[in-house]
């Protein structure tokens, strides 16, 4: 494997282990001609994989010593079925990604644990050009993603995930896989993010719903009468025009409400905009 000596400024922990990097290429499941992003592609543990399949392959890859080695080692398919967009993921525009190459977008990726959470809602903002996702984290992000309603991982990401996607099982990684071996447990796992008729909340509303929980969520311990009120100042609600049949909503707190109950509060104070 290339070597280059991982910077922590970019949380970067390369992963060497072949067997591990062939098991989270096979779980992405691309069928042929498939279009593929993969975020942060280092030295290309993933790529050898992806390249060795009938697909187009985007590497998106903010450290330029990667890019470097990944245009030497890959020279054969630059242009051609291998692209490779020196950028911060995060400044990625998968729509406009997908409307160009005319498909929807699989993303794979090791991905640096300290941004693990932008990256996803960033993902969640483009699902509607995306068909799945397979992500290497830190296997407490992966927890969270999981959680049920009233368990302490419970939160805004399990509530996200539900909104825009299923997730299938979580698959441990050690840290003896990585250079340099990270202080936590890793794990991969896949995301299928819901077409337009899928899920609890319809393709038309989930931007909405997910903006009112992310707002719910700044102050997780309080009851949701009070979490709200910047909600209802953006939205022009006025609480007190609120009936009193509100309040089996509003004495709970956030991570007490499981999807469908805050999509039925969405659409219960709709009703109450001006």
């Amino acid at each position: 494997m290339e070597k280059i000596t991982p910077k922590k400024s970019l949380g970067q922990h390369f992963l060497h282990d072949k067997n591990i990097a062939r098991n989270i290429v096979e779980l992405l499941d691309v069928p042929d001609n498939a279009l593929v992003l993969e975020i942060g592609s280092g030295t290309g543990v993933l790529t050898d994989f992806l390249l060795a399949k009938n697909i187009q392959l985007i590497s998106v890859e903010i450290d330029h010593r990667s890019v470097e080695i990944l245009q030497q080692k890959y020279s054969d398919f630059l242009g051609k079925n291998y692209f490779i967009y020196e950028n911060d993921f995060l400044k990625i525009d998968l729509r406009k990604i997908s409307e160009e190459f005319g498909k929807k977008i699989y993303v794979i990726g090791n991905i640096p644990y300290y941004i693990t959470s932008p990256i996803l809602f960033h993902l969640f903002d483009y699902s509607d050009y995306l068909v799945k996702s397979v992500l290497m984290v830190q296997k407490e992000i992966a927890q969270r993603l999981k959680a049920k309603q009233r368990t302490k991982d419970y939160g805004i990401l399990s509530l996200a995930l539900q909104n825009y996607g299923k997730i299938s099982k979580v698959h441990d990684v050690p840290a003896s896989c990585f250079l340099p071996p990270p202080k936590v447990t890793s794990a991969y796992f896949d995301i299928v993010f819901h077409k337009e008729n899928e899920g609890i909340v319809p393709s038309e509303f989930r931007k909405k719903v997910h903006r009112m929980i992310r707002i719910a969520f700044q102050q997780r311990r309080k009851k949701l009468s009070n979490c709200l009120k910047s909600y209802f100042s953006s939205e022009n609600i006025d609480f007190n025009d609120l009936p009193e049949s509100i309040e089996k909503y509003f004495s709970q707190r956030p991570e007490e409400l499981s999807l469908q109950e805050f999509y039925n509060l969405f659409l219960f104070l709709e009703k109450y905009r001006k």
